[in-house]
């Protein structure tokens, strides 16, 4: 099927060829326009951001922020006395919260041996295959094989 296409475009492109092309020309024949100074005068403005500190909103978040170091701080008191050395490891704090993943490992194994014991097992986070009714679900750790994922809408015990 022929059909005409909108020559605009190659219309603007050859005008544009021919106005640069009279520009180079015109400058080449006119001496005057050569190694001339043009000067241009010209305001300009600038704008600088200014931060202003609130010394009362400054000193309110940093009250703010001991008092909440210092309601945990009761938390960690005595920490000494459990009577071997431990860390905040995700492992160990899943065993001490009865992962059932964990439950047959031995309660005062380190981080470190948690880590050889597990190592190359591939575990998830979600919902036990067994609990397939919403009354029942509970979000666990267990290995990968044996979680599905999170529904939506459900609540989780």
């Amino acid at each position: 099927m022929y059909g005409f296409q909108d020559p605009v475009a190659d219309m603007i492109s050859t005008i544009q060829q021919i106005a640069f092309r009279a520009a180079l020309q015109a400058a080449a024949d006119n001496s005057t326009l050569q190694n001339s100074t043009q000067i241009v005068e010209y305001t300009g403005t600038q704008e600088k951001l200014i931060y202003v500190t609130r010394y009362s909103y400054m000193i309110c978040s940093a009250v703010l922020s001991f008092v909440g170091i210092f309601t945990m701080m009761p938390l960690f008191w005595r920490w000494w006395q459990l009577g071997r050395e431990f860390s905040m490891s995700p492992l160990e704090i899943a065993r001490a919260f009865d992962a059932p993943l964990l439950r047959g490992v031995d309660g005062n194994s380190s981080a470190e041996k948690l880590a050889r014991d597990f190592k190359g097992v591939m575990v998830r986070y979600g919902i036990s295959t067994k609990a397939l009714a919403e009354d029942q679900a509970k979000l666990i750790i267990d290995y990968e094989d044996s979680i599905t994922a999170p529904r939506q809408g459900w609540i989780y015990k």
